[in-house]
């Protein structure tokens, strides 16, 4: 038997798992990063579970708790967003393994990154273009000077006031620019690390005051 034909039978348990205890899941595979979840870069829909990786409580940075996706993980790829609606689940895909399958994050919160422009008028006024819409992330709010500790993919109770914000998702190395502007409920963070590791993308930002 050879190690093509294990895979394919280890991929149909995943996938037999999926179709008895999940949910329908649209694959989106962004080759656009403007709208990651826009119909352009709609895949399939297939059935899909997930739990909570026991076994690998710390991925190498230490910040996410990965999730074995039950699903055909022969459909999917790293970067790829998996999301149902109406459950309101997403995960970020990191990894395809044929011992894990498919392993990912939640990423359930949405957010624009928005990148500084320069008017070409005699003011030389600054504004900002947005470069990607919707994304899916995971984020922490932090107060300033606060211990790093363990993000949490929950909503945070720090959506008030001034406070730093870390973020995950999954972009292309380089999308996500140093002073660019993360927006999320009517705030703003700038960005002031973005570094692309085999976990995801994982990004640091500083609230910024109203009107600017």
């Amino acid at each position: 038997m050879t190690a093509e034909t294990i895979n394919r039978k280890i991929a149909r348990g995943f996938a037999k798992v999926g179709q008895k205890l999940g949910y329908l899941f649209d694959i989106y595979r962004p080759d656009s990063y403007s709208t990651p979840l826009g119909d352009r870069n709609l895949v399939m829909t297939v059935p899909l579970s997930w739990s909570e990786d026991d076994a690998f409580k710390k991925n190498p940075e230490g910040t996410l708790v990965p999730f074995i996706l039950f699903c055909d993980y022969t459909l999917l790829q790293p970067g790829d967003f998996v999301s149902n609606s109406v459950i309101g689940r997403t995960f970020a895909v990191t990894e395809i393994n044929p011992i894990r399958g498919a392993v990912a994050f939640q990423t359930p919160e949405r957010v624009n990154i928005l990148r500084t422009v320069f008017n070409a008028t005699d003011d030389k006024k600054t504004g900002f273009e947005e470069v990607m819409r919707s994304l899916p992330a995971a984020i922490e709010f932090k107060s300033a000077g606060s211990a790093d500790g363990i993000l949490k993919t929950v909503n945070s109770n720090m959506k008030t006031g001034l406070s730093n914000l870390e973020m995950w998702t999954w972009v292309p190395a380089g999308s996500i620019k140093l002073n660019d502007v993360i927006e999320h409920s009517g705030k703003r963070w700038l960005i002031v690390s973005a570094d692309s590791t085999s976990s995801g993308t994982r990004v640091s930002a500083m609230s910024m005051r109203a009107g600017t």
